[in-house]
């Protein structure tokens, strides 16, 4: 993304938005790590941030039990594509990722690049963030993980310096959890078109908003390079606490998303009306 500078706020953040839940994020409430903490310097052969790295190497295997110590993103099967990634040294070889928004076109594994450019980077920076809250290693406030955070006000990105055009259909994605659009991102990335229209720049914006806005526990703020502010939590905000849910891990839905295909388009269009008359 587009930034000449970032500032770590060091208060607490409150969010004007979607009447949801809680509107106040104060630092270390949520951690998140971004593509570089779970990357390598190449120049140096070294991890940008020891701290990140050594959680995924103490317990990669433990989060990816249930999947046969595999990390997968996408959507597996002869339905479309995937990365598959058999260790927490794969991972750190290839985050961060680079290249301009775009469906896989193969099944890799172990990439070091793929034709999903940063797009593919963030969904398995999103998939580590929410699995990782999901199993309690990542800080977040009894009864909400990182997952269960939603997305508002997503359509005030539209116009802003981003590296890649984000298109108003973004704005459809306000109002659901993070896990969720994490789910339809990895049907994206695995080449289903979105019925909505929403791309995948769309996602990689949303997926970067939320896996840099609580990075290393702290509120970043970060300044466009035309002057504008940009502040990532402020695009997010907590659920109502009344019936907490427990969130599907984003690893699990990912497993299902191959049969998912087909029902899709009639899943989306029930929530949303569900939603609308709730």
């Amino acid at each position: 993304m587009r930034f000449i500078g970032t500032v770590i706020a060091s208060g607490a953040l409150t969010i004007a938005g979607l009447p949801v839940g809680a509107a106040t994020f104060t630092p270390g409430e949520f951690v998140t790590y971004d593509q570089t903490d779970f990357g390598t310097n190449d120049r140096l052969d070294e991890p940008f941030n020891p701290q990140a790295a050594a959680l995924l190497e103490n317990n990669f295997d433990t989060v990816f039990a249930p999947f046969e110590d595999l990390l997968q993103v996408g959507v597996p099967g002869p339905a479309g594509y995937s990365l598959i990634f058999d260790s927490p040294d794969a991972v750190l070889a290839y985050l961060p990722a680079g290249g301009s928004p775009a469906p896989l076109t193969a099944d890799l594994l172990d990439p070091l690049t793929s034709a999903s450019g940063f797009f593919g980077g963030e969904v398995v920076d999103a998939t580590l963030n929410v699995d990782f809250s999901n199993a309690g290693l990542l800080a977040h406030p009894a009864g909400v993980t990182f997952g269960n955070l939603v997305f508002q006000n997503l359509g005030s990105l539209v116009g802003t310096p981003f590296v890649t055009t984000i298109d108003p259909e973004i704005a459809d994605l306000d109002g659901l959890p993070i896990h969720e659009v994490l789910s339809e991102a990895n049907l994206v990335l695995g080449g289903i078109a979105n019925p909505d229209g929403i791309s995948a720049a769309d996602f990689e914006a949303a997926l970067y908003v939320a896996d840099y806005a609580f990075k290393d526990g702290l509120l970043p703020v970060a300044t466009f390079v035309d002057g504008e502010v940009f502040t990532p939590s402020s695009y997010l905000i907590a659920p109502a606490l009344t019936s907490p849910a427990i969130p599907e891990p984003s690893t699990w839905a990912m497993m299902l998303l191959g049969f998912a295909g087909l029902g899709f388009v009639g899943y989306r269009s029930t929530r949303k009306a569900a939603s609308i008359a709730a």
